[in-house]
Formats: structure tokens, C-alpha cells, sequence
């Protein structure tokens, strides 16, 4: 049976109250017609509300299969939660992609690219980012003036990484942009990590000429 896509679904993230505890969650999907925008952070129109394991370049969109939902709806009815002929609607279990004849044990093991805006690009494709983080720029270039010999840049491009990844996860955390994720994503990690070691050899270089 070839893999179909039943439903496409997207949330806002809302308070939910569990056990007596107000909650921020976006697993409440809904189903939408029509296209929606596949961005590097995600659908267009769906958000994540823990964004530590939620959201971001590798995790943006989730997948489910219908398959599944009969498990569901038993363990439901079991727990006296639902009746035993209550259907679950598309995007119960949270996911963006309701998908049918497509199981864990044929989905590919890796992805050969990514999408942004729609667009299929490879991991180079997402250098843009690692080249506008200011934290990657400064540590880089900062650390380079510190060092005393080549071998040290590598250091530098590491820490100008990190760096990176800790402002990426601020940002995610604060919503201060418009970023989600951790930032750790070993693609764009080792893209920070060579921009910032080139930042690090400018910062040699002209530390050098004086």
C-alpha cells in the first residue's frame, strides 16, 4: 500500500490544565486544508511549547501513523477515558502529518536533505544561520586576538560554537526571536564551528600584523 498523507495538522501552543496544572502545549492539532508552508522552524501556523526537545532545524515536523491510533483508542477505552467506538481525530497523538501505509519500519533511516520555505537544500544550505550569529562572530574573532599560535584557532571555533548554541537556546527559551530549537543540531553545530574558526583566523591574522 503506498504511503498517504490523511491529514495535515497545525496548533498554536494554549494552556492545558493536567492533574490541576496549568500547562503550555501545542498538541492539540487540528486538521487544515489546503497547502501549508514547510519553513526551516516548522509549519507554517504551529508552534511547540517545550522547545528543549520541540521544534528546530531537525525537528520541526512530526509524523504518525494511523496505523497506531487502534492501539490508542484501547488503551482510552480501558482507562475509562473514552468509549470503546470513539474514534480519535486526526492529530490526536500531536503530530503535523496523519500518514497512512507508511510504518516505522519503512520510514528511511536518514534524511538526505532539508526544506526551507519548501525548498529542498542540503545542510549547506542552512550556513546563513551560523554566519548571522553575532555570538559566533565575536567569540571567534575575540579568541583569535587571545591566540598565541595557530593550533589554538581550533579551540577558538569550538567555543565560538558553543557560544552559538547558547544564544540559539536563549533565544528559543526567552521567544525573543524567531528561532526554535536547541541550536545543537549536529549540522548546524559544525557549520558554527567552521565559521567560527574562520572568524578566529581573521582575528589571528590582524592580531599579527601589529
Amino acid at each position: 500500500m503506498p504511503a498517504t498523507l490523511l491529514s495535515l495538522n497545525i496548533a498554536a501552543a494554549r494552556p492545558l490544565v493536567i492533574d490541576g496544572r496549568e500547562v503550555m502545549s501545542g498538541i492539540v492539532k487540528r486538521s487544515v486544508a489546503g497547502p501549508v508552508a514547510v519553513r526551516a522552524m516548522g509549519l507554517a501556523g504551529d508552534e511547540q511549547a517545550d522547545l528543549s526537545v520541540h521544534g528546530g532545524l531537525s525537528k520541526a515536523v512530526y509524523a504518525y501513523p494511523v496505523e497506531h491510533y487502534g492501539f490508542w483508542q484501547t488503551v482510552r477505552a480501558q482507562a475509562k477515558a473514552a468509549a470503546w467506538d470513539e474514534l480519535l481525530p486526526p492529530g490526536a497523538m500531536g503530530e503535523n502529518l496523519t500518514l497512512q501505509g507508511l510504518l516505522e519500519t519503512g520510514a528511511p533511516a536518514t534524511v538526505p536533505g532539508y526544506t526551507i520555505d519548501g525548498m529542498p537544500v542540503e545542510v549547506g544550505g542552512f550556513a546563513p544561520f551560523a554566519l548571522l550569529n553575532p555570538a559566533v562572530a565575536l567569540v571567534g574573532l575575540w579568541m583569535g586576538r587571545q591566540a598565541n599560535q595557530p593550533q589554538k584557532l581550533i579551540v577558538a571555533g569550538f567555543a565560538a560554537a558553543i557560544a552559538g548554541v547558547v544564544l540559539v537556546w536563549l533565544a528559543a527559551r526567552l521567544r525573543v526571536l524567531p528561532v526554535r530549537g536547541s541550536g545543537g543540531e549536529a549540522g548546524l553545530f559544525v557549520l558554527q564551528f567552521v565559521v567560527g574558526t574562520a572568524w578566529a583566523a581573521i582575528g589571528y591574522y590582524f592580531a599579527r600584523r601589529r
